[in-house]
């Protein structure tokens, strides 16, 4: 790699353009800022964004993008509501075909709910893609401390060209194929560094931090699987340790806009008083709605959420999440555990097949693979509630319609008119069945020609 250009001269492009000077002839760091990037020529200095490290000589700055037309690597480090705009700009600049681009933003798109690699190939379909992240601060990589990081791309070419590029003594790069999986992480870990400063803004201790921390990472997971994300990735680098970095350090943007909100300041004094871009704040917003799309719950991110854009008190929103009901939790917890996911696909896979069979409608898989086994032995203080329970959930996911439909279809057989409401459904289906399930094909032969009762036993 000869030429390497790095759009952004924020302190995390800068750390990336220093990093690359240690491989390559030529890096050419863009921005907007003419007086930055005159700063970064004549003193090899970026002040204003990342005092104290002197960048080497091979680092140049411009304001013009088709200086960095004949890049062999393009990494984008702008905010990511500008990330679309700023490649559209690079498409146009007469960038050759084969340059490898590098996403360095963590974020996903409100608009329309894609990863910045995903705008990538929509904008520049011509050229490989990948994706770089993990616990790296910009501070500690421009004064070469020990840091590492993983490289995503679905091209084994590009990702082992990467990693070789950004192997240096004091920075490891591991390669996945989960592109998914690493951007959902780093995106939605800045969240939950919000979280953690409001924590410490208000003064509630360590171990309301690390407890905000650990059912982060389990909200990280829920709605990264949910968009097709590998568990294991938020296990690793761009995971768990994005997540403990930026909940812990004092060089989180989002930690310290956190800690000024648990403070009592006002969001847009925070923003404002801010010289870069906390990509938490606008990314809870974009993440809120990805969680209703995918219908997973999110009790972290929902009360940031509410915290940033509906002005509800902070102390109020931790409150809130500590003392929200127990078995609601771990209903839903178990509703969304692994192991029962893995059974909920052979479930579908088999239901769906015997609705073919029997002329029935697909659509009601939707019903089983959500809630298929409400284990009273399990769960047994849900006995009485769980239908009512099973009402939210369904109606969150936006299943509602697809029940009343098939329950209507059977209503003569469950005792109930066509015009009952969907809970007195439900309790109907419950007090024949003894669980959810029965909603899905309650015919008198049962399932599969199974009874009712000894559904449950059997799946």
């Amino acid at each position: 790699m000869k030429t390497v250009a790095v759009i952004g001269t924020g302190s995390w492009g800068t750390a990336l353009a220093f990093t690359a000077a240690q491989k390559c002839e030529r890096v050419i760091l863009w921005g907007r800022d003419e007086k930055v990037a005159a700063e970064i020529n004549r003193h090899h200095l970026n002040h204003r964004y990342l005092p104290d490290i002197v960048l080497p000589p091979a680092v140049t700055a411009t304001t013009a993008l088709e200086d960095i037309k004949d890049a062999d690597i393009v990494m984008f480090v702008v905010p990511s509501r500008s990330f679309r705009s700023v490649a559209k700009s690079v498409s146009e600049s007469g960038l050759k075909p084969g340059a490898i681009l590098l996403s360095c933003t963590k974020g996903i798109e409100k608009e329309t709910g894609m990863r910045m690699t995903e705008v990538l190939h929509e904008v520049l379909p011509q050229n490989p893609v990948a994706v770089l992240s993990g616990p790296n601060h910009a501070e500690e990589i421009g004064r070469r401390l020990a840091a590492a990081a993983v490289i995503g791309s679905d091209d084994p070419v590009a990702a082992a060209q990467l990693q070789m590029f950004f192997t240096l003594p004091w920075f490891r790069s591991y390669t996945s194929d989960d592109v998914t999986g690493i951007e959902w992480g780093g995106a939605v870990k800045n969240i939950f560094a919000i979280a953690a400063g409001i924590s410490e803004g208000l003064g509630l201790g360590d171990n309301a931090r690390a407890a905000l921390v650990t059912r982060g990472l389990a909200e990280m997971t829920r709605i990264g699987m949910a968009a097709g994300g590998r568990f294991e990735t938020f296990q690793g680098l761009s995971g768990v340790g994005d997540l403990i970095v930026t909940c812990y350090s004092s060089h989180s943007r989002n930690n310290r806009a956190g800690n000024l909100l648990g403070k009592g300041g006002r969001l847009d004094d925070i923003v404002a008083s801010m010289n870069m871009v906390a990509e938490g704040i606008p990314n809870t917003e974009s993440i809120y709605l990805a969680a209703r799309r995918y219908g997973v719950r999110t009790p972290i991110i929902d009360q940031i959420y509410a915290i940033l854009y509906q002005q509800k008190p902070a102390e109020l929103a931790l409150s809130e999440l500590l003392s929200r009901d127990q078995a609601w939790s771990l209903l839903c917890e178990w509703v969304q555990s692994q192991p029962l996911r893995r059974h909920c696909q052979a479930v579908e896979a088999s239901m769906r097949a015997h609705a073919r069979r029997n002329g029935a409608d697909e659509e009601l898989w939707g019903v089983v693979g959500l809630l298929h086994d409400m284990d009273y032995e399990r769960f047994p203080d849900l006995e009485t509630g769980h239908p009512r329970m099973a009402i939210a959930e369904l109606q969150s996911r936006g299943i509602d319609v697809i029940i009343t439909r098939a329950i209507a279809s059977h209503a003569d057989f469950m005792g109930v008119s066509r015009d009952s409401s969907l809970e007195k459904t439900l309790y109907a289906v419950d007090e024949l069945s003894g669980f959810v399930l029965a909603c899905a094909f309650v015919r008198p032969q049962g399932i599969h020609g199974l009874k009712p009762k000894s559904v449950k036993k059997k799946l």
